[in-house]
C-alpha cells in the first residue's frame, strides 16, 4: 500500500495547486497580466519528498529551487513553477520524487537525476526530465552531466537528445499511469477521476506557460512540439553552488 502525504498536507496541496492552475489560466487567457503566485507552491513544503523550496528568477526566467530528500545532501534542482506544480501533484499519488543514480559509462561522475517513482523504485520509475520535456519513447534521454541540476523546460529542450535509442523509454504518459495506479491503492479525499483531471490540468497549464514564455522571448509564434528538441541552440550553463552532484 502506498503512503500519501498527511491528510491536511494532501488537502493543502490540492487546494494550492488548484489555485495556481486557476491563476495561470487567467494569465494564459490574458485576463490577468500577472503570472500565478508561486507562494501557493512554497506553502506545500515540506512533503515526504521535498524538504525545502525557494523561488527566484534569473536571465532565463523564474524558477523554483527544490531540495529533494536524500541520505546525503544534494544541490537543489531548478524547475519552472508550472512543472513544480506537476511534481507536487504526482506526489499526491503516494509516489515519490527522488534521486536515481546514473550508472551510464558516459557519465563517470555518476550524477543523480530526479525521478518519479513508486515507494519502492523497482516497482516503477520515470525520469522527471522526460515528463517535463514530453519526449517520445524512441528518444534516448540526453542530459549533460554539468547541467544535471537544471530542469527548466527551455533548458531541457536544448539538450542533445538521441533519436535512435536502443529501446523504448518511459515518458510522460507512463508517469501519469503510474500515478493513477498508486493513487487507487489507498483511500484519498478526492476520487481517482478528480485526481487525474488535476494532474492533466497541471501538465496542460505548465506546457502552455512554457509556450507563452517561449513566444514572448522569441517575439514570434511558438508551437509546442517534442520534435523541436534537436533544433534548438546548445544548453546554457547556470551558476549554482559547487556542492555534491
Amino acid at each position: 500500500m502506498t503512503t500519501p502525504p498527511e491528510t491536511h498536507t494532501f488537502d493543502q496541496i490540492v487546494t494550492n495547486v488548484r489555485n495556481f492552475i486557476a491563476q495561470s489560466e487567467d494569465y494564459l487567457s490574458n485576463s490577468s497580466t500577472r503570472p500565478a503566485d508561486s507562494t501557493f507552491l512554497l506553502e506545500c513544503i515540506p512533503t515526504k519528498s521535498i524538504s525545502r523550496m525557494s523561488y527566484g528568477t534569473d536571465l532565463d526566467g523564474p524558477y523554483v529551487a527544490a531540495t529533494i530528500n536524500h541520505k546525503s545532501p544534494r544541490t537543489p534542482r531548478l524547475f519552472d513553477p508550472g512543472y513544480m506544480a506537476v511534481l507536487l501533484t504526482l506526489e499526491l499519488s503516494g509516489g515519490r520524487i527522488r534521486f536515481h543514480s546514473n550508472r551510464n559509462e558516459c557519465d563517470p561522475s555518476k550524477h543523480y537525476y530526479v525521478v518519479f517513482s513508486a515507494p519502492r523504485k523497482e516497482r516503477g520509475l520515470v525520469r522527471v526530465l522526460r515528463v517535463i520535456a514530453d519526449t517520445n519513447a524512441d528518444v534516448r534521454t540526453g542530459q549533460l552531466p554539468r547541467e544535471h541540476r537544471e530542469y527548466r523546460r527551455a533548458a531541457l529542450e536544448k539538450l542533445d537528445w538521441d533519436r535512435h535509442g536502443s529501446r523504448p523509454t518511459k515518458g510522460r504518459e507512463d508517469a501519469i499511469q503510474l500515478a493513477l495506479a498508486l493513487f487507487t491503492q489507498s483511500e484519498r479525499p478526492i476520487s481517482p477521476a478528480e485526481y487525474e483531471m488535476l494532474l492533466r490540468s497541471a501538465l496542460s497549464v505548465a506546457d502552455r506557460l512554457h509556450a507563452k514564455a517561449a513566444k514572448n522571448s522569441q517575439g514570434s509564434d511558438f508551437t509546442h512540439d517534442s520534435q523541436l528538441i534537436n533544433d534548438l541552440a546548445p544548453l546554457k550553463t547556470y551558476p549554482l553552488p559547487p556542492e555534491s552532484p
